[in-house]
């Protein structure tokens, strides 16, 4: 499992939970 990759998924869920 990737750290970065992981960071990237929540950021990118975060930003579709927001808008």
């Amino acid at each position: 499992a990737d750290m970065e990759t992981v960071m990237r998924s929540r950021e990118l869920t975060e930003t579709r939970m927001m808008q």
